[in-house]
């Protein structure tokens, strides 16, 4: 069993300390403690200490926890099909439909969707802008490489 609290950044030595003097500097530099969301935005965010800005694999088999994204396509291939049927439903005017993902981590839900729709539903691909909404300059950078495939439809 993993220690969870080495990887929230208690654990001691050099990095457990960086991470508390950083904390402490903050709060002392506002008289004060730090808003929760900018606490938040800290802990999962920020480039040299954020929960997402490690090296460790966070997902899977090796990861923290599992998602439906991290053990195969299905989830995605079942959202493509919803989404069509969705799409089918809604005034045949509308040329142009957007799907937006927020914290889209590699970027793989959004790989399993296209590539299902490109697949099984190419009109709807034709239509479909896949918007992600990522407050992390690696995570981007990622989701990018994930998407390579679909330029033309997945916006980060």
């Amino acid at each position: 069993m993993r220690n969870l609290t080495r990887d929230v950044g208690t654990e001691p030595g050099r990095r457990g300390d960086e991470r508390r003097s950083r904390s402490k500097s903050v709060i002392n530099s506002r008289n004060g403690p730090m808003a929760f969301a900018e606490f938040m935005s800290r802990a999962l965010y920020d480039p040299a200490h954020g929960y997402y800005s490690r090296a460790h694999k966070q997902i899977g088999k090796r990861g923290d926890f599992f998602t439906s994204v991290s053990v195969g396509s299905f989830f995605g291939e079942l959202l493509a099909f919803q989404f069509a049927r969705w799409v089918e439903a809604l005034s045949k005017s509308q040329t142009v439909f957007q799907i937006v993902e927020a914290g889209a981590h590699d970027g793989q839900l959004a790989l399993d969707i296209l590539g299902a729709m490109a697949a099984h539903e190419s009109a709807l691909f034709k239509s479909v802008e896949y918007w992600i909404i990522e407050p992390s300059n690696a995570r981007r950078v990622t989701q990018q490489a994930t998407l390579s495939r679909f330029p033309e439809r997945s916006l980060v």
